[in-house]
């Protein structure tokens, strides 16, 4: 998608402090709303207009032509929903406008009460209410929106958030401190699909699909080298969560030391729902044929269907108790240290009522929680999180710091594993390649939704490994700075390594790569069940490096002018898969091996950054008075302007070779596929890559190549205009993007699509304006 955007926004912001009683009760508010309309467009690839007049025809682009009789009925109603090109060419060849709206509504409300100089009470709360509406990329047909990207979250969004807090303050001396603590947030967010009431699969004939309100909506169809069509596969989706945070803190100062020991305690009960709820449909081609894709989506045959149901709204649990200790010591006049020891537990998720299931890779079987296991599922608790840090700061004299540190941090990384399995799930997931008896999109669905079958499971189960670690992180820097005059120059290095990374396989249970015709005997857990074909499983054994320097120069206010330019150079390299960026199926291919085949760059690794800051205010108006002063005078202008290196990418094969069941693989790569002036049509090198031997996995790494340099200029004029005393206004204009400069996501590395290494997407959105008031009194 090629973001163009045109926008219009705005803030208003009001705020009020007052005393209620003189010295020792005093109340603040402030209520802040944001309006925004915008309009997206986004360039898609759909079937050419002699496809669109020859339904089944694509020898136009150099593929194959099937007979009308082999075009299934269901599939006809669906691509009538592709509008006709409005762009030259076989590929990006429509360009779509629709409308994002979202209109922002928060409330802050605090009280500060003075009981006398020892005690302290305050007490605030927020409220946040977001309402979001995101438009068809493919325009709506007879009342049925097709959608056009299912990994897009299009529709409706609503999101209400709460959070109160006390504060509680105690003062015994002057070197000794008592604060206690107490919160409570609230969060409840829906979203829904494009279709979401409609049982538009319903009225195509489709079955089994639309069988109540939270599965109602338009099935989506992936179709490999075309717009998707149908709702986003992640909708609808809602979450209702509380959190409850307690922790208290004793800070003392003895001599040449400032202690502080506390304690926290958080419990969290979250509750969502998010599935393939009316199924997803996979169609990738069964040969590399221009058009294969869409072909077997006309004549109905998909390469794989997903669906999975929870049967029940699960009560998620779980406990993160923690104690620290702190010591700010000064050593010398010229050093302090830095010393912490800090210890946390994060329990494993249990749910309200014990609905709960593992699947234990050792015997093959499922545990069900109350029943084969305890509570937890057979997950222990990790109680190993001990983390020691230590830093300093050493004076070197002439305006010269040298500041260093090292610290150990744990974090639970079982947050992706609150998904149910048997048997309070119905999963269907069946792959299709060369079953001759599957009837196709006419045979629909199980229109009942029956529960997995704990001794006999089938389709799909989600587990989590049963020696399941909390991840942690050495996090260690070293930072030399010198101030010359007024500039302060600084050089430093920063380094992060991550052990026990929470690390999401999709498919545990897919076989080694082989040309067997039939795999499904060759899974790994086909003995103990033999019907169970995907196991998504969670495991802890994630590894990641990252290093980088860092190198900034600041210039401090002189004659208006505060500037600072940053400059950081990084590399970071992982097993684990960050972000999806459409190449999931390239990922974990074989399971056993991801810490050497799946070891490559970061999804996030940018090697270079640049950003400058440039702070400015006007000198008009400083000899003038009255309404000219009040009009010309204090404006205050800010810029900044950031580039970086592009992110890098995957390249992988949509017809897979490696017969594993996996809907994408890698291919091999026999060239850099670098490419010595890139352009828009032609990014990567595609002929450096080949479609490896059947029944192997390719030897193309992971994110070995790099997108677009992405850059933008922002830009903001403020000024406050006194209204009285105690009463002003701020005026504010902004601009996003200023140069209207276009910054690509990375290029389509699919190299069997016929657009294989064009770019059609930006990361960052086009030239955009906001204006806002801020009245203050």
């Amino acid at each position: 998608s090629i973001p163009v955007s045109r926008s219009s926004s705005g803030t208003k912001t009001a705020g009020h402090s007052s005393p209620i009683r003189k010295d020792k009760t005093f109340f603040f508010g402030d209520y802040e709303g944001y309006r925004m309309a915008k309009g997206n467009t986004e360039i898609l690839t759909v079937p050419t207009l002699y496809e669109e007049q020859n339904v089944g025809d694509f020898t136009d682009i150099g593929g194959a032509k099937i007979s009308s009789a082999y075009v299934n009925s269901i599939a006809a109603k669906y691509y009538a929903l592709y509008p006709a090109p409005n762009l030259p060419g076989k590929t990006n060849n429509y360009n779509s406008t629709y409308r994002k709206t979202q209109q922002s509504d928060t409330f802050d409300g605090r009280m500060d009460h003075i009981f006398n100089a020892s005690n302290i009470l305050y007490g605030r709360y927020t409220l946040n209410n977001v309402h979001t509406d995101i438009g068809s990329p493919l325009p709506v047909v007879n009342g049925i929106a097709p959608g056009g990207d299912l990994t897009a979250f299009d529709g409706t969004a609503k999101q209400y958030a709460q959070n109160g807090q006390l504060n509680y303050t105690h003062v015994f001396n002057p070197n000794l401190l008592l604060e206690l603590k107490a919160a409570y947030t609230r969060l409840n967010n829906s979203a829904l699909p494009l279709n979401y009431g409609i049982n538009a699969s319903e009225e195509f004939g489709l079955t089994g699909v639309n069988l109540n309100l939270f599965s109602s909506g338009l099935a989506p169809m992936y179709i490999s080298g075309y717009a998707n069509v149908g709702d986003g596969v992640d909708l609808p989706m809602q979450d209702l969560d509380n959190v409850f945070q307690y922790n208290g803190a004793l800070t003392m100062t003895r001599g040449a030391h400032n202690i502080k020991i506390g304690g926290a305690l958080i419990r969290r009960q979250l509750s969502h729902e998010i599935n393939y709820r009316n199924a997803l449909f996979e169609f990738v081609g069964f040969t590399s044929s221009p058009g294969a894709a869409m072909i077997n989506f006309l004549e109905g045959v998909p390469y794989e269907v997903l669906r999975s149901t929870e049967l029940v709204t699960p009560g998620w649990r779980t406990w993160e108790p923690s104690v620290y200790v702190q010591d700010d010591w000064r050593l010398t006049k010229s050093l302090t240290l830095n010393l912490g020891l800090r210890y946390d537990v994060f329990t494993p998720y249990t749910e309200s009522h014990n609905r709960l299931s593992n699947f234990d890779v050792t015997t093959g079987k499922i545990i069900v929680a109350g029943k084969t296991a305890d509570g937890k599922a057979g997950v222990p608790t990790d109680y190993s999180n001990l983390a020691p840090r230590v830093g300093f700061a050493q004076m070197l004299g002439h305006g010269m710091v040298l500041r260093g540190g090292f610290g150990l941090s744990f974090f639970p990384t079982n947050y992706e594993w609150s998904l149910l399995g048997a048997p309070y799930t119905s999963t269907y997931g069946p792959v299709f390649v060369g079953t001759s008896a599957y009837k196709g999109l006419s045979a629909g669905l199980p229109t009942t939704l029956t529960a997995q079958d704990p001794d006999n499971p089938s389709g799909s189960m989600y587990a989590i490994d049963r020696n399941f670690k909390n991840a942690y992180l050495y996090q260690f820097n070293l930072n030399f700075e010198k101030q010359l005059g007024n500039n302060i120059f600084s050089l430093g290095y920063v380094g992060e390594i991550g052990h026990r990374l929470g690390e999401n396989i999709p498919n545990l249970n897919v076989p080694a790569p082989s040309t067997a015709k039939n795999i499904d005997s060759l899974r790994p857990f086909y003995a103990t069940v033999p019907n169970l074909t995907s196991i998504s499983y969670l495991t802890s054994h994630g590894a990641s490096d990252y290093h980088a320097m860092q190198a900034i120069f600041e210039r401090r206010f002189s004659k208006g002018i505060t500037a600072s330019t940053n400059y950081t150079y990084a590399h970071g390299i992982n097993d684990i898969q960050a972000t999806s960026r459409g190449t999931w199926g390239a990922y974990a291919l074989l399971p056993k091996q991801i810490s050497t085949y799946d070891r490559g760059n970061s999804d996030l690794d940018i090697r270079h950054r640049v950003a400058a800051t440039v702070t400015y205010a006007l000198p008009f108006g400083e000899a003038a008075h009255g309404l000219k002063q009040t009009a010309i005078g204090g404006w205050h202008f800010n810029a900044i302007g950031v580039w970086s290196t592009g992110l890098p990418f995957t390249v992988f094969n949509a017809v897979p070779k490696i017969n594993t069941g996996a809907t994408w693989d890698r291919p091999n790569r026999i060239a850099s596929g670098k490419l010595a002036h890139p352009s828009v049509s032609e990014w990567f090198d595609v002929s450096a890559f080949t479609a490896q031997t059947a029944g192997t996995a390719g030897n193309s790494g992971r994110n070995i190549l790099y997108g677009p340099h992405m850059r933008h200029v922002d830009a903001s004029i403020f000024k406050d205009f006194p209204l009285s005393d105690r009463l002003r206004m701020q005026f504010r204009a902004e601009s996003f993007n200023l140069s209207n400069t276009p910054s690509f996501e990375v290029p389509n590395s699919q190299i069997n699509a016929s657009n294989a290494g064009t770019l059609s997407s930006t990361l960052i959105d086009s030239r955009a304006f906001q204006f806002a008031l801020k009245l203050v009194y």
